[in-house]
């Protein structure tokens, strides 16, 4: 009996919660990383002025407002993504000069034009798929 009082009280503060830090930016995925964000995202998607049943809640930046129960608003919208800024620091918008470059990194050409050795053979496919993620990240 001794042993059960202790070892609940682990188990219950490991089942806690961790509320977003104050003032830092969130994805969604970070968000319900840290725990049951599911209808604070949804509320705040809402009180942005767009119905949460007709988007996708990861197209979305989040700001910690913070509090007991680390409160969230719309910040920005991510229509290209959103990027995970690790521990202590805001997560960030995936922008049009990201995936240019990502393409240009897996096609194997420097920023300076000079070619090095792909990460994927090139090739029509990926040649295609290259210009497809350049033309839907202007696009959208």
């Amino acid at each position: 009996m001794k042993f059960i009082l202790p070892a609940l009280t682990i188990f219950a503060s490991l089942a806690v919660a961790k509320n977003c830090q104050e003032g830092l930016d969130y994805c969604s995925f970070t968000l319900m990383g840290k725990g049951d964000y599911h209808q604070q995202i949804l509320k705040a998607i809402d009180e942005y002025g767009t119905d949460p049943k007709t988007v996708n809640y990861d197209y979305f930046l989040y700001h910690c407002d913070g509090g007991s129960n680390g409160s969230i608003h719309v910040k920005d919208t991510c229509s290209k993504g959103c990027h995970d800024g690790g521990d202590n620091k805001s997560d960030s918008l995936i922008s049009i000069l990201s995936a240019v470059m990502v393409t240009m990194i897996a096609l194997g050409i420097q920023d300076n034009g000079v070619p090095v050795k792909p990460f994927v053979e090139t090739n029509l496919v990926t040649g295609f798929m290259a210009t497809c993620n350049i033309a839907f990240s202007y696009g959208t």
